[in-house]
């Protein structure tokens, strides 16, 4: 239950665990203000941490008890429709969401309705190149 505090507790972890992981770019990445276009843009605040190859983007909405109704968080295409937010340029194509473990496919903009899918809060890490 929301109430509980659980799903803030879990945020709180799996932050910290990406964070220890991914020490040098968390603490001496350069900062960046993402651009966030569609209907939804002003519900949306983006920024990356940006290291030599490694790139870590944050996805919080803004508002969301605007977006739904109470009780429901504001997950997937029903909310996003066609907002996205622009990864820096020269991105790789592929992230890692450490929150929920799911990948997320992007070439020149990641959709929201896919980032939010599963969890209104997004921690995207690039993936390695594979060959």
């Amino acid at each position: 239950m929301p109430e509980d505090g659980r799903i803030k507790l879990f945020l709180i972890h799996r932050a910290l665990q990406a964070r220890r992981a991914e020490s040098e770019l968390f603490q001496h990445g350069a900062y960046q203000k993402l651009t966030v276009i569609g209907s939804l843009k002003s519900h949306v605040v983006a920024f990356a941490r940006d290291l030599g190859e490694r790139r870590a983007l944050v996805v919080v909405p803004r508002f969301p008890s605007s977006l739904v109704k109470d009780g429901e968080y504001p997950l997937g295409e029903a909310v996003w429709h066609e907002t996205r937010v622009l990864p820096p340029t020269g991105s790789r194509l592929r992230w890692h969401n450490v929150l929920t473990g799911q990948t997320v496919q992007g070439e020149e903009a990641l959709w929201l309705r896919e980032v939010f899918q599963h969890f209104p809060v997004a921690l995207l890490i690039n993936e390695s190149v594979q060959n």
